[in-house]
């Protein structure tokens, strides 16, 4: 069932088995689950199903450190979550990315690769992924793959969904039908109570008129994102200073993203090269697009200490968000697209007509047709990269984030090793020449103005077998609180080269196993039915 949080009567309490706060990736995946089973479950949803600038507001913050994305604009908050705007782009972290590397500080999770591997092919069907591997072998383009040196570069594919698999309008009916579970829209966790004991008793729930729930549950689950994830736990501070967690003040620590960028110009030397290779290209494998990349082999990532990454070839570079001219154009155009008069066109036309230098070089680089080496790079664990509170509220009276996203010097290492050998690679070959980008070339730590974050949130929850190095157990558990779990990616330690998505399904589909064996254990209070608001 799926109901309307701003439909209730008033205030009352709920009891279940599981609540699960959050219906993106990770909360449908947990969802489906437990469907057909006997356990009671609630899922509670900020938005609605489509999308809603008040909702959205919710996620506004601010930025300090090395510049991002405006935050709520990396999140779409309704039913389904980001899946909503998600590409389908996916691939399983590398074996390499579980284990600690000793030049990588605070690398290493308490699982491992084949933890997972028994959870990626449910994951796959969730995410319409298609059967079959990443084998670049199996998956091999016309014109075979390049004689790469094997301790240098590896080949790697990406798998994508197809179409992308927006969870939300996938799963909606299947759980609007399924017994036992209800999802609440409009519903934003505020609070979680604890009990004497220190265990959860309740989530508090309200939106945004004001009505509030309590939900009991025998456990608990926080799948909100990798921002979220931290901000509710921060703000959870009523009972416990600091938060719930943070104990060792880890929580909101560690964030992560994947650095995108373009390294340079790519000049063909093989009329062939593209349609051997067809980096950056997308042919069809069993009906499902799949693209070829190339990553740093592991002697490589020994030797140069540096850290995982992928590297492709693209039409256009990564790029931040083009100037205040060319933005307003895009909101034009999309209005004229809709048919519809585009809001504050006056505001927007004056914005185009006072920075022509702006609109000029945007609409160039999005019809440049030079091919470029674009590179997506993993982000070394750093305690200072943070998510933290501001003093300014929501409207639901939780306190904004403040993001002070930090890069460290192995990443320019990573990004400047990777594309100096594949151009020495490609050079060796005789197939390419790449033009490399200058702040590449410097001694000094320097980035370029076009570098990037991927919009994937990472760490800031992450895992470990000490409570002292981490704010969840290897099976999600937030440490001092034996019914409080976190789902997502907020809990991977490292990020490895590839998209979250896939292997946040798969770690939340592993989450469920233990979660129905600890269902299955009695418990000191007992679980009641779902019933309605009163």
């Amino acid at each position: 069932m799926i109901r309307d949080f701003r439909s209730f009567d008033g205030g009352g309490e709920v009891a279940c088995d599981l609540c699960i706060a959050g219906a993106g990736a990770a909360g449908i995946a947990l969802a489906l689950a437990f469907e057909g089973r006997s356990a009671r479950v609630v899922v509670l949803e900020s938005g609605g199903f489509e999308f809603e600038q008040e909702s959205q507001d919710l996620y506004r913050g601010r930025s300090v450190g090395q510049p991002y994305w405006d935050l709520d604009a990396t999140r779409v908050r309704q039913f389904g979550g980001s899946t909503n705007h998600w590409g389908g782009m996916s691939a399983p972290l590398d074996a390499r990315d579980f284990l600690p590397r000793p030049w990588v500080p605070h690398s290493g999770w308490p699982i491992r690769r084949t933890d997972l591997e028994p959870f990626y092919p449910a994951a796959h069907e969730i995410l319409d992924l298609g059967p079959g591997g990443y084998d670049p072998a199996v998956l091999e383009p016309a014109g075979g793959l390049l004689p790469l040196a094997p301790d240098q570069l590896a080949p790697r594919v990406f798998r994508f969904s197809s179409p992308p698999a927006w969870l939300g309008q996938k799963y909606r009916s299947e759980l609007e039908a399924a017994s036992g579970l209800e999802v609440w829209l409009h519903a934003n966790l505020v609070d979680v109570e604890l009990g004497a004991d220190g265990r959860a008793e309740a989530f508090v729930v309200r939106d945004l008129a004001g009505t509030r729930a309590r939900v009991r549950a025998r456990l608990f689950v926080l799948a909100l994102g990798g921002i979220e994830n931290a901000r509710l736990l921060l703000n959870c501070d009523r009972q416990i200073a600091g938060g719930i967690g943070n104990q060792h003040d880890l929580v909101g620590r560690f964030f992560m993203d994947h650095l995108g960028v373009s390294a340079g110009r790519v000049l063909l030397t093989d009329e062939d090269w593209e349609a051997a290779y067809q980096l950056g290209h997308h042919p069809q494998a069993g009906g499902h697009a799949v693209q070829h990349a190339l990553a740093p082999g592991d002697e490589l990532q020994r030797s140069a200490a540096i850290l995982n990454s992928a590297a492709a070839f693209g039409g256009v570079t990564y790029e931040r968000p083009r100037s205040e001219g060319y933005g307003a154009l895009h909101d034009i155009k999309e209005g004229v697209r809709e048919r519809r008069l585009p809001d504050d066109f006056g505001a927007n036309l004056w914005r185009v007509v006072t920075d022509l230098d702006g609109v000029a070089r945007g609409l160039w680089e999005r019809f440049d047709p030079t091919t470029y080496l674009v590179m997506e790079s993993e982000q070394a664990p750093n305690p200072d990269s943070r998510v933290r509170l501001d003093r300014e509220e929501d409207a639901l009276s939780l306190r904004r984030v403040v993001l002070d996203w930090r890069l460290s010097e192995i990443d320019h290492r990573t990004l400047r090793v990777m594309a100096t050998t594949i151009a020495g690679e490609l050079g060796r070959l005789g197939v390419a020449r790449v033009q490399l980008g200058e702040w590449l070339l410097r001694d000094e730590v320097t980035w370029p103005d076009e570098l990037t974050a991927s919009n994937h949130h990472l760490g800031t929850t992450r895992m470990a077998d000490d409570p002292r190095r981490g704010v969840v157990d290897r099976d999600g558990r937030v440490f001092g609180c034996d019914n409080l779990y976190v789902a997502g990616s907020s809990v991977f330690p490292t990020g490895g080269f590839a998209n979250p998505t896939v292997n946040l399904v798969a770690l939340t589909l592993r989450l469920a196993e233990h979660l129905r064996t600890r269902l299955s254990e009695p418990l000191p209070e007992a679980s009641g039915s779902v019933a309605d608001v009163r």
